[in-house]
This record gives structure tokens, sequence and C-alpha cells, in this order.
């Protein structure tokens, strides 16, 4: 009998690790070229299908539980928009390309698990989860308003319909054990999420279909567009919210965040998640920062201090820096656990390593 998301989570005295930047390392390794594109990780889907299934069983070598599929930028409304390049001309078009996504990854759990048997035997590891995952509205806009939620006063029934098709194919497949919302920056988008995710479970007759809920936040305590932590909080926790759609959500936290303040909104959300008792999801980016008008990375300027805080020895040593946090993390309850924005597959080893050993 296999396990559900919600099972694995309420039984495993141990954090599920998830898999890292996606997006980073197919830029890494060298496909780039698409980059100014709106859909730029979604042509890798379309172009470089065997990029995605060496990285994410890359992941999966270094520790991962969990992949997410490369989705994150694959919206009906933007592929519609911005693919007619790739063909991409009508609704059925669109599915296609989810579908492609989900099989992806489906591809390379399973010849992960085919080349790795041992790793496998006697329970020694879980079967690897794929989560499908659906990015804000805002990824669509590609205006980076999935770090500020500025949606211009977009109504709750828009964001709805942008979501509707892909998450509609997600529930539909069996390749998916969870969806993952990813860099939710606005608290209209949270509500249109809640109420859909319910609506399509019911009117698609599905059963056992949860989600994780990973927030886009302008400082440890504050949503990017400004809705504190805990007004989410009361409204997931209230009469607002009915049962029904509670039940859906497996996990709350962060991903995409500044790395230096993620333990501080972990530890946020374990003091004030008593009402929920939802398990924490953190996966933030490196601790680099994003240069506008470079377009690059460098160091982030508060690193020093916070090494100096922490009392880590070498500022230089990444690695010592991850080992911190995430004994942060889970010390304040994380339960999944991973990176996004240029976190690498051996950064999900010194993750994986921190957590579980």
């Amino acid at each position: 009998m296999t396990l559900t998301i919600k099972e694995i989570l309420s039984s495993s005295t141990k954090p599920l690790i998830l898999d890292g930047g996606l997006g980073s390392e197919i830029e890494d390794r060298g496909y780039d070229d698409d980059l100014n594109d709106p859909l730029w990780s979604t042509i890798a889907i379309i172009n470089h299908p065997d990029i995605i299934k060496e990285i994410q069983k890359d992941f999966m070598k270094n520790g991962a539980d969990i992949i997410i599929t490369c989705s994150y930028q694959t919206s009906a409304i933007g592929l519609l928009e911005h693919g007619k390049h790739l063909n991409i001309m009508t609704e059925n078009d669109c599915i296609d390309v989810f579908s492609k996504s989900n099989k992806i990854s489906f591809e390379a759990r399973e010849e992960f698990i085919k080349e790795n048997p041992k790793l496998f035997e006697n329970n020694r590891r879980i079967k690897p989860l794929i989560a499908g995952s659906c990015g804000p509205y805002g990824a669509y806009k590609a205006d980076r308003s999935e770090y500020t939620g500025d949606y211009k006063n977009v109504s709750i029934e828009i964001l709805k319909d942008f979501h509707y098709l892909r998450l509609k194919i997600l529930l539909l497949s069996d390749e998916i054990n969870f969806i993952a919302f990813e860099t939710i920056p606005n608290f209209e988008e949270i509500k249109a999420i809640v109420q859909l995710f319910d609506k399509l479970v019911k009117d698609l007759k599905l059963k056992d279909k949860y989600y994780s809920l990973s927030l886009s936040f302008k400082n440890y305590n504050t949503l990017a567009d400004g809705t504190k932590i805990d007004e989410i909080l009361n409204y997931l926790s209230s009469d607002k919210v009915t049962q029904s759609e509670k039940e859906h959500i497996i996990a709350i936290g962060t991903n995409c965040s500044p790395l230096l303040f993620s333990h501080k909104t972990v530890e946020y959300l374990n003091k004030f998640n008593n009402k929920l008792h939802l398990p924490i999801i953190v996966y933030p980016n490196s601790g680099e920062v994003y240069n506008k008008s470079g377009r690059d990375h460098s160091k982030d300027p508060l690193l020093d201090d916070f090494v100096k805080e922490a009392k880590i020895e070498d500022k230089n040593d990444y690695n010592e820096i991850l080992r911190y946090l995430t004994k942060q993390w889970v010390a304040n309850g994380a339960k999944i656990i991973g990176g996004c924005c240029r976190i690498t597959p051996a950064n999900i080893k010194c993750i994986h390593d921190a957590a579980i050993l």
C-alpha cells in the first residue's frame, strides 16, 4: 500500500529532503540561451528533457526525497501568450506540455530507482516523491511581482482562472504525489488557491489530494505584498476556510526567500502555528543577492554579520552555513527541507546530512 504525503509526514520522525534549484541548474549546465524568454524554464521541457532528468537524478543521488516538476513557469495563459515559437497554439498544446513535464520527472524517478536498487532495500530509503510545481501569477507576468506581490488589483476569479488548467492536469496525473504551490507573494492568491483546489478535487471526484503552500516573503514575518504571517495563519484557521479546504494543505512555509532570514521565518511559523498545526516547509535561495543591472549574483553583504552572530569559524565555508541553518530549521519543526535558486545537488547533500544523519 502506497502512503500519501500526509501519512508520510505524520509518521516520519525525520524531515523529508526536497531538491534544489532546477532552473538555476539548467542555466549552470550551459542551457541559458532562453533566460530572457518569459517561458525560459518551460523551454527545457520541450527542447532539453534529458537535462531536466539528469538534474533530478543528481538531486536524488544527493539525498532528495522529493523532486519538483519543471512546471513553475508553465501556466496555460503564459504558454498561449508566449509559446507560439514553440508551436503552442491551443489548450491541448498546453496540456501536452504539462503532461510531458510530469512524465520527465516520473521517468527520472523510475530510472534512479532502477539504477540504485540497493538504496531501497529493506526500506532504507523511501521511494522518492514527485511534487507538481505551480508557480504564481507573478511568474507569468515576468515583472518580478512574485517578489513584490503587486498584482494591480487582479481579482480572485482571475487568479483562479490562471491556476485552473495546470492544476487540473497535475491533479489528474497518477505520476504526481502532491502539488507544490511555490513563491506565492499575494494574500488574494492564497485565497484563490485554497478555494480552487478544493472545488477542483470535488468536481473531479478525487481523493487524497494535497498541496504545500510556500510563500514569498519581504522579511521574515511579512508576505511580499505586505500581509503579516499572523493574518494568513488566522485566515487559514478561521471559519472562512472550510474543513474540506483545510484538509488539503499538508505544509506551509517559504521558498525562494533569502537564506539569511529563512530560519527566522521558520521559527516564527513554529511559534504561531498553534491553531493550524501544519508541518513547515522551507527551501530558500542560496546566500547571494541578484543584481538586476548585470543579471548576475553576488555575495549577500549581510552574510559576514550573520556568520559572526552564528559563531561560524570560516565565513567562506558555505556548507557550514547551510549545516547551521538546516539544524535551525529542524529544531523549529521544519518537516520538508530543501533549496531553491542556485542551491545545487552538492548543497542538497549537505542539507540532507545535517538534517538526517
